[in-house]
């Protein structure tokens, strides 16, 4: 497996940049990752094609690839806007062909968008590149069955699921072993990202499936959080050997390079990864 970092790192909530984008692509470097989540946050649709090289041509300098590309904002933020991408979805391919990547993450909100995202992926088929949904809250990948019925239903062979934490223990899902490997199957990504849910949280979200639910942002290894040790491990039971991309934003006081920093530190002390190059 590989491990990359999330340019959402390095976000505000309405997806926008933190930090100026070479910096954070020196981070990623100088911390050891492998690649990095391509965002909108750094470059998306509305770049210049030309921003786009460039940024490639500094991240091949740094020894670094584009894991997946979210290519606009309404994406990430899965609001109304979000499956109009899935009309057009020859500028995110673009995007992903401008930066060596053969993953485009898309955002599906009901039955409705079904037939889009099957022109979508044959679309994206020509250009040997997957579409993928994340396990997100408000969208038809908020439970573990939803999620594997929508990637039946679409049976294209580029269309496959990322797999995240948070999302579905907030939607109180399982997401243990015994998840991992029902999903195995159609799994092509996977983010981790560490929350505690309980009564008494300090935050509050709401989902579909449960209603809303309370929560407290966690760090990578806090007690009574995720055991990544134990997802890790069963990523690899199932022989996944695809990137494991940080999807983690700064708790509240915390620098983006520490949050960067402690997940990594974490995740490689926990999981064995492949050498970078």
């Amino acid at each position: 497996m590989d491990i990359s970092l999330s340019a959402v790192v390095m976000e505000g909530p309405d997806k926008k940049p933190l930090m100026d984008a070479d910096r954070f692509l020196e981070m990623a470097a100088d911390l050891g990752y492998h690649g990095v989540c391509m965002r909108a946050s750094i470059a998306g649709t509305h770049t210049e094609r030309g921003e786009r090289l460039e940024v490639k041509r500094h991240m091949d300098r740094l020894g670094l690839r584009a894991t997946m590309v979210t290519a606009n904002f309404d994406v990430p933020l899965n609001n109304a806007q979000g499956p109009l991408a899935l009309r057009e979805i020859g500028p995110h391919l673009d995007v992903a062909d401008d930066f060596g990547c053969k993953l485009v993450r898309v955002c599906i909100l009901s039955w409705s968008d079904l037939k889009w995202v099957q022109r979508a992926a044959d679309e994206a088929l020509e250009r040997g590149i997957t579409l993928t949904h994340m396990a997100h809250g408000q969208s038809m990948f908020e439970t573990v069955d939803g999620s594997i019925e929508y990637v039946r239903r679409v049976n294209r062979r580029n269309f496959a699921l990322t797999y995240e934490t948070t999302n579905w223990v907030w939607c109180r899902q399982d997401i243990g072993p015994k998840t991992i490997r029902r999903v195995a199957p159609y799994l092509c990504y996977v983010y981790l990202k560490n929350t505690r849910m309980w009564d008494g949280g300090g935050k509050r979200t709401l989902r579909w499936h449960p209603g809303w639910v309370r929560y407290d942002d966690a760090q990578f290894g806090e007690p009574g959080a995720i055991d990544f040790g134990e997802i890790l491990a069963a990523l690899s039971e199932v022989r996944y050997d695809g990137v494991v991309a940080v999807h983690q934003s700064p708790l509240e006081g915390e620098s983006i390079e520490h949050c960067a920093g402690a997940a990594y530190d974490h995740l490689t002390s926990v999981g064995t990864f492949a050498p970078k190059a």
